[in-house]
This record gives C-alpha cells, structure tokens and sequence, in this order.
C-alpha cells in the first residue's frame, strides 16, 4: 500500500502565526488610535480657526460693502449690515444649513456655535460644539467637547476642551484646556 504524502502546517505552526499576529495587532492598535485622535484634534483647530478667520471678513465686510455680505451671515444675525449692533455672543444651531456651509463646516460634525465680536477690535472668538458622533470628537468618557479660536479670544482661551457638560462656559470651572 502506498503511503499519502500529507504537505501542510501542524497546530503548533498555525498557533505560532497566530500569537505572533495578535502581538503584532496588539502593538499597532494604540499608535493608530493616537493618530486618528491627534488628527481629529488639529482638524478641529483648523475649523474653529477658519470659521473665526470667515467671521473676521465678513464683520469688516459688514462695516465697508454691506451690499456684498454674504446672505448665510445675515441669517446667522451676528451683525447688522453696516456692522454696527454686533452682538457679543450669539449661537448657531446647526439647523442653520446655510450659516455652517458658507463658514465651510459640516452640520454633522458641529452641534452649534458660538461667535463674540470684540467690539474694539472687531475680531471674533469662535467655539464649536462637537458632535459625539462628528470627525472632531476624541473623548470616549461622554464628556462634550469644544474647539475655541480666533484673535478675539481674551486670555489666549483659544485651545481645545473637554467640558462636564453642554450648558459649561468654555473657561469655566468644569472645563479644561487640553494640549
């Protein structure tokens, strides 16, 4: 009788790739969960940022061609057409379509935002609220989040913070800036 001649991997083969792919998974899994987390955080510095930077040229827009206003910032009623009556805080909801897509946001990434004008300089402070489930959020302890920027910030508040909760001033106490 002629005997088969059986090619493969054993069980102890097989169990060796397979501890040695799980070490290597297991190794990779945090770097790449950091570097979705550090990119979800600059691109959320980088929003609050243009959004204040839209804010800016629209506010001295607003004072020099009002007929050239772009109609999302009428809507947002953060100013009057010659600039004057800016209203020193105002929030956005993201019902507001038109406003977040002129300031070139993504209402499913942002729940609202707030914008201050510095009536002296005329420059604005701009938070965005993060969604949870938007491609800035990084928190996984349901702590809400914010992205604060602009040269209208006072105390150099611009940054990134994780708040207790929704109705938290940004530097208040349940807030904390994050690097």
């Amino acid at each position: 009788m002629k005997k088969l001649n059986r090619k493969g991997f054993t069980l102890v083969e097989l169990l060796a790739v397979i501890i040695i792919l799980a070490i290597v998974v297991g190794i990779t899994i945090p770097a790449v969960l950091n570097t979705i987390n550090s990119s979800r955080k600059s691109g959320g510095r980088d929003a609050a940022e243009i959004v204040a930077n839209w804010i800016d040229d629209q506010y001295v827009v607003s004072t020099v061609d009002p007929v050239s206003l772009d109609a999302a910032w009428k809507d947002a009623a953060v100013c009057t057409e010659n600039g004057s009556g800016c209203v020193t805080g105002v929030d956005v909801a993201s019902s507001n379509t038109a406003f977040y897509n002129a300031a070139g946001l993504k209402v499913s990434d942002v729940d609202s935002v707030r914008i201050k004008i510095d009536s002296n300089t005329g420059k604005s402070c701009v938070t965005l609220f993060v969604n949870n489930k938007g491609n800035y959020y990084i928190s996984s302890d349901a702590k809400t989040q914010r992205y604060v920027a602009g040269k209208g910030c006072n105390d150099g508040n611009v940054g990134y913070y994780i708040c207790d909760a929704i109705t938290d001033a940004t530097d208040g106490d349940k807030c904390t800036l994050k690097k």
